[in-house]
């Protein structure tokens, strides 16, 4: 995709990116919390703009980085596992549905969870080099 597009709401963003409709039941719940003024479609995921100048959430198709903390996604999503994100001092959580057979809505027992790459914010292989920047 070479220009990105801005939304006007999640649920629109949300849609128009393909989001599972499991996932955009789940998502839903950010706006309670953490209040989202903007939303843009980059080529791998939607950045969501916190209306308060806190960090963008980057939400793909089956997770979302960007939150301030552990408590801030159990605050969100209720008992899920957050996990700390390629982007220092951040958490992510895994979405019901997701790509990568990781735990369902982040539940524990992924047997290994690997970084996500600091450039695109996709997973990165075992080998800790990404597949599509090659950071």
């Amino acid at each position: 995709m070479s220009e990105d597009l801005e939304y006007h709401s999640l649920e629109n963003a949300l849609i128009a990116f393909d989001v599972p409709t499991e996932n955009r039941a789940f998502l839903s719940k950010i706006s309670a919390v953490a209040p989202l003024a903007r939303f843009v479609r980059t080529s791998g995921y939607i950045r969501a703009d916190r209306a308060d100048g806190g960090p963008s959430l980057n939400i793909a198709y089956g997770w979302t980085n960007g939150f301030v903390s552990e408590q801030e996604v159990r605050d969100i999503f209720g008992d899920v596992e957050a996990w700390p994100s390629g982007r220092r001092g951040l958490w992510f959580v895994w979405h019901p549905e997701n790509r990568g057979g990781k735990p369902r809505g982040g539940s524990a027992g992924a047997d290994r969870i690997y970084e996500i790459c600091p450039r695109c914010f996709i997973e990165m292989p075992p080998s800790g080099v990404c597949d599509r920047c090659e950071s």
